[in-house]
């Protein structure tokens, strides 16, 4: 039994269909991910990255490429944070040059804890970053043939 033309043409509309709805959800994961600028406030990045996460994507190898990229990015933004907070504590606790009153022990842990926060999640975005990059150049190349990842 052979296929019909029109069996063919439909599975061959459906194949377009599939690969032009992965296109589209690629590049915009790339445009989104790429409006989200180090130099930003931690606030204004901290909601792009939540608007990547809400993308509405059905499409395996991009929401991948959002999840691994977006927890990257959430990584980055909680060491930076918690680097700002110990920072602020130690500057408000920390004994003054002209008086004997040292840091409380206590004090002392809260800003040790919070460095060692910043310490891991510094190591998580390590790890997430070559990951990040390799997927969303693989999609670049893949869907995107005229954007630099």
């Amino acid at each position: 039994m052979r296929p019909s033309f029109f069996a063919l043409a439909v599975l061959l509309l459906t194949t377009a269909g599939c690969n032009g709805r992965a296109r589209n959800e690629a590049k915009l994961f790339l445009d989104r991910y790429g409006a989200i600028s180090k130099e930003s406030p931690i606030a204004q990045r901290r909601a792009q990255v939540q608007e990547l996460r809400r993308l509405a994507l059905s499409v395996d190898e991009v929401i991948a490429a959002r999840n691994v990229c977006a927890n990257m990015q959430e990584a980055l933004i909680t060491a930076e944070d918690t680097t700002a907070r110990a920072q602020a504590l130690y500057r408000q606790h920390a004994p003054q040059r002209d008086t004997d009153d040292p840091m409380s022990g206590e004090m002392a842990n809260s800003i040790q804890h919070l460095i060692d926060q910043s310490d891991a999640a510094v190591e998580r975005a390590r790890d997430l970053l070559s990951q990040c990059d390799d997927q969303r150049r693989r999609l670049s190349l893949k869907y995107d043939s005229g954007r630099r990842p």
